[in-house]
């Protein structure tokens, strides 16, 4: 097993760890987009920031590799598109065969340089796998959803 694939066995496990948390702010009965203590934690200072992506690097990979006691391979970023990009670029791998750990971007229209990551828990026969995300849903928290790879905005997967 590569330390890539234990990475993200690693960082999945700290993404399971966080599943619940998010956006735990209610302004008299308004909900309002990316604030609360985990968004704030995993954002930090940051303010147009996508925080799926500040999720999955500065949270969840960033405290596997402090686990693992290695460096983190990549710097990680508040856009889900410019984080998947370091991740490639610092040694991760475009793969088309899924396992649990993978990371996973999906296009966010309608502006195209807009993205959502997250994080690969379990794939299924058939072309189905689940993620884990944060920032998406009705109430914003880091939860699991099913996909399928015939999905349209999918744009790919790394192993890091």
């Amino acid at each position: 097993m590569t330390l890539g694939a234990l990475l993200g066995g690693f960082a999945l496990q700290v993404a399971l760890e966080d599943l619940g948390k998010g956006e735990d702010c209610d302004h008299g009965g308004i909900h309002r987009n990316n604030c609360g203590e985990f968004v704030r934690l995993v954002r930090g200072d940051a303010k147009r920031a996508a925080w799926c992506a500040s999720a999955v690097g500065n949270r969840w990979f960033r405290e596997a590799a402090h686990r693992m006691h290695v460096k983190l391979p990549f710097v990680p970023s508040h856009s889900a598109r410019r984080l998947f990009k370091r991740m490639v670029a610092g040694g991760g791998v475009r793969v088309t065969q899924l396992s649990a750990g993978d990371v996973v971007l999906w296009a966010r229209p309608p502006n195209p340089f807009s993205g959502h990551i997250g994080i690969v828990s379990r794939v299924e026969a058939g072309g189905i796998f689940h993620a884990l995300e944060g920032n998406r849903g009705p109430n914003a928290k880091v939860a699991e959803f099913p996909h399928t790879l015939s999905e349209r905005r999918l744009l790919g997967f790394v192993r890091i």
